[in-house]
């Protein structure tokens, strides 16, 4: 015997593009206004002041801008840092004292880029160079990159707030 199909579902099921799934629970509105209020605070957050820093790294000092990433957060609460400069390529870096895992790690960054790297952990700054490894990029220079140039191994560097 072959049976039809009702075409009005069964008490307790939700149709979906044919296919029935069971009633959302009975606190989904709550769930759906928290989810909302999430999505608001990040929309108040995106209307707050950009986290600037300054960078100040041998002879140059320039500032830039944080992102709003939980990395970008860690490195915000980490500031003042102080340390001394390596260079690599077209890319100096640093140890900061920021321990996180990989954030939407990017194997490739543009010239300007600033990112933190978690195998160092050290705080990476890209003028010209692309990452030996995926970086988690944290925020971008306001100025002219090439100007790291002049940064030497060994040189003093600081990140503070702008």
């Amino acid at each position: 015997m072959i049976r039809k199909r009702s075409p009005v579902p069964p008490a307790g099921y939700v149709m979906d593009g044919g296919r029935r799934h069971p009633d959302p629970p009975q606190d989904w509105r709550a769930e759906a206004k928290e989810w909302e209020g999430s999505v608001e605070s990040k929309s108040k957050n995106a209307g707050q002041q950009e986290r600037r820093i300054r960078i100040s790294a041998g002879p140059v000092t320039m500032e830039a801008v944080l992102n709003a990433s939980r990395t970008a957060d860690l490195v915000w609460a980490a500031l003042p840092i102080r340390s001394a400069c390596m260079t690599w390529g077209d890319e100096i870096y640093f140890d900061v004292p920021v321990e996180t895992g990989g954030e939407d790690a990017q194997a490739k960054v543009p010239s300007g880029t600033i990112a933190y790297w978690p195998p160092g952990p050290s705080f990476c700054i890209f003028f010209g160079q692309t990452p030996a490894s995926p970086v988690n990029i944290v925020g971008s220079l306001d100025g002219d990159p090439r100007k790291f140039a002049k940064v030497r191994e060994g040189d003093p560097v600081r990140l503070e707030k702008a």
